[in-house]
């Protein structure tokens, strides 16, 4: 990981106690280990998608995608006290863009 990593535990105290747990080779070490072992030892885990009332256009130079979507992963050891661990954007390659 970078050095400007901040280790999940540092941020969501709850997850203090979760183990680092050896992330698949087939993720290719994408993932930290101590997000993997939430992810592991998560009793919930809820998705949330973001409410976008416009849509966001790339408004840089080519190439250019624009965001579609975005959602947040929330997990908890106990349903009541879960946490954002991860935000993914969602974006969709579009080729007629690519070489304007």
């Amino acid at each position: 990981m970078s050095q400007s990593y901040i280790p999940v535990a540092a941020v969501v105290p709850a997850f203090a106690g979760v183990e680092l747990v050896q992330v698949p080779a087939e993720w290719n070490n994408s993932i930290p280990e101590d997000i993997w072992g939430v992810f592991k030892q998560a009793n919930a885990l809820t998705v949330r998608r973001h409410v976008r009332p416009f849509r966001k256009w790339c408004m840089g130079c080519p190439p250019c995608a624009s965001q579609e979507s975005s959602f947040s992963v929330c997990a908890g050891l106990t349903a009541e006290a879960q946490s954002e661990i991860l935000r993914i954007d969602e974006v969709r390659y579009n080729p007629l863009t690519y070489f304007l």
